[in-house]
């Protein structure tokens, strides 16, 4: 009789059907194995990207607060016109060099959307800055302007002139050159221009040091520079592109920087202006004003049979309230008909029609 075979040698015989399932899923492992390890990067770079994506948006959308801050109080202040500009030619550049390399989405429409917020803000930093044609006609520079008390340090203009000189110089690179050379090109300036960048609100590193106060300095825009900064170079490391994160990594640098001179030197006077102005805004309505004084004088002649600044005990006071000097200062009080104190009231409210009316 014929000894039967080890498992061993028909596992070792190839043709046999138990060594073709082992090897069939020993090869199943390794696929599902790989294509764990694939999918994780991948979902690893795409949740990077995206990342990268937002934080560049925020970056360019940023300056809205400063915006928003030029409007409250009429002019620019010591904010530098160079980071706005650095917002628009950069994101035009990689408009046009997406165009070149088909590249619509994401490059062209993140793009897209910080060349528009780029322009929008170098134009609105011309619009509220108070240094105009006439102060410069004046012979006054934008230095004089702010000790004058005019509002802003920076004249805008030329910046904005520099955006809309790198849209022609850009264009005229496309059409003078075939299309891999203009994208070599337009590559290039692109990195050079993220450096400028992240690299732009350093321009009043001095300032903020010789005056110790960040106020130059925006926060939104130093804080999402540098987390933009910091997802494109995770992302170019992932990729293992040095075009990536070489340049976004000198950007993690400057922006890293910026962020230190905030911490270093807060900005205390910005609190305390925005407190002034809520105060002064309310105090500079002219129908408040009305109404307190009218409030003020009813509250008094109800004790017109006294003296209004005796106290309880009859003993005349020493100290008036803020309030009362200031209304008085700014609202002299009419003296009444003598002889007639009971149509104290009544004078007070005819003399006071306009303010009622006005209030109604």
């Amino acid at each position: 009789p014929v000894a039967p075979r080890s498992a061993l040698q028909i596992s070792s015989n190839p043709r046999s059907p138990s060594t073709r399932l082992y090897l069939a899923g020993f090869h199943l492992f390794l696929i599902l194995l790989f294509h764990v390890e694939v999918s994780a990067l991948v979902m690893l770079l795409f949740g990077v990207k995206i990342a990268a994506v937002m934080t560049a948006i925020g970056m360019n959308l940023s300056p809205l607060d400063d915006i928003a801050q030029f409007r409250r109080e009429g002019h620019t202040g010591e904010k530098h016109p160079l980071p706005y500009m650095m917002i628009a030619v950069n994101c035009l550049t990689w408009c046009f060099y997406a165009v070149l390399k088909g590249d619509y989405f994401p490059m062209l429409m993140t793009n897209g959307i910080g060349a528009a917020a780029g322009m929008f803000h170098i134009s609105a930093f011309v619009y509220f800055q108070t240094y105009n044609t006439e102060t410069a006609k004046s012979g006054a520079t934008p230095q004089s302007a702010k000790k004058e008390g005019e509002g802003s340090k920076y004249d805008g203009r030329p910046y904005l002139a520099v955006v809309f000189l790198s849209i022609f110089l850009w264009a005229s690179i496309i059409v003078s050159h075939d299309e891999k050379e203009a994208a070599s090109i337009l590559g290039t300036c692109g990195i050079l221009v993220v450096c400028g960048l992240f690299g732009s609100p350093l321009i009043v590193m001095a300032d903020v040091i010789k005056s110790k106060n960040s106020r130059a300095l925006s926060r939104p825009l130093s804080f999402l520079s540098f987390l933009c900064a910091l997802s494109w170079t995770t992302y170019g490391f992932l990729a293992q592109d040095i075009f990536i994160w070489g340049p976004n990594s000198v950007g993690l640098m400057l922006a890293t920087a910026q962020l230190s001179l905030i911490l270093i030197y807060p900005d205390l006077e910005g609190e305390d202006s925005s407190a002034s102005t809520k105060t002064s805004g309310i105090e500079s309505v002219p129908v408040v004003g009305h109404v307190l004084q009218l409030l003020t004088k009813i509250l008094t002649l109800k004790g017109s049979k006294r003296d209004p600044r005796a106290t309880h005990d009859g003993s005349p006071s020493t100290s008036i309230s803020k309030v009362e000097i200031e209304l008085q200062r700014r609202y002299p009080k009419k003296e009444p008909e003598e002889g007639n104190p009971d149509l104290c009231l009544d004078n007070m409210l005819l003399n006071d029609h306009s303010a009622i009316g006005y209030a109604s």
